[in-house]
């Protein structure tokens, strides 16, 4: 005869078991399979070289960037120099007033798009005018930048060089030096306030250009000295 408590404990111990096997099948059959370490490796390798590819395609539209905006330069340097040499004479003589109306134009410029492409959204007639203010920003603050690498330049070379040369060479040391980190960064910010700046001054303000001041101050040290009428007064 078999005992009652016998049974509750085989009952007990079965359910146990059932129990404890149900688990292990459960997590046996949710567990991802464990790849092998060759794949693991390919895995790996491919990553790095999908980190590398993204890394140089990243240098490579850095430097063609880089190229295209002093390449602007030199074409604006043949077809409008006065402009170059306009915005040369504001760099050096108005830095900090074309680097607060810069800082001040982007502000705007920012607002401008958000607000514009809000109303894109419903009125998709405005895409155009999106793109050709994008444009126009673009190029004035190009004109700009261009009268840096210019005012460069002629740091360097003290004048002695074709001016194509000196608007090459002060582009790519400016280039050269914002693309260091940190300071590089900060730097470049400052220089496209201050080109956007620059060429809104050329269009709606004033600025003559360094050439034409160079040409005045050469014919006022070359022409003849003016007669001192008040002395020839007196004598007579």
């Amino acid at each position: 005869m078999n005992h009652p408590t016998r049974n509750a404990e085989i009952k007990i111990g079965a359910w146990l078991t059932v129990i404890f096997l149900l688990t292990a099948f459960s997590s046996a059959w949710g567990a991802e399979p464990s790849a092998p370490d060759s794949s693991k490796a390919v895995t790996e390798f491919m990553r790095g070289v999908s980190t590398t590819l993204w890394i140089l395609a990243l240098g490579v539209l850095t430097v063609m960037i880089k190229a295209g905006r002093i390449a602007t330069a030199l074409l604006l340097g043949i077809l409008k120099p006065e402009w170059i040499h306009r915005a040369g004479h504001l760099v050096a003589t108005r830095p900090m007033t074309i680097l607060i109306l810069g800082f001040v134009d982007w502000i705007v410029v920012c607002i401008l798009l958000a607000i514009l492409a809000g109303l894109t959204q419903h009125l998709k007639f405005l895409i155009l005018f999106d793109l050709l203010l994008i444009a126009w920003i673009i190029m004035t603050t190009l004109v700009g930048v261009s009268g840096v690498y210019l005012l460069l330049g002629r740091k360097l070379n003290e004048g002695m060089e074709p001016e194509w040369r000196q608007i090459t060479k002060g582009g790519l040391l400016l280039e050269s030096a914002l693309a260091l980190p940190i300071l590089g960064w900060m730097a470049y910010c400052a220089v496209m306030c201050a080109g956007l700046g620059c060429g809104v001054m050329l269009l709606f303000g004033s600025g003559r250009p360094a050439m034409t001041v160079a040409l005045e101050k050469k014919e006022n040290h070359g022409g003849a000295p003016k007669e001192n009428t008040s002395s020839s007064s007196a004598l007579e």
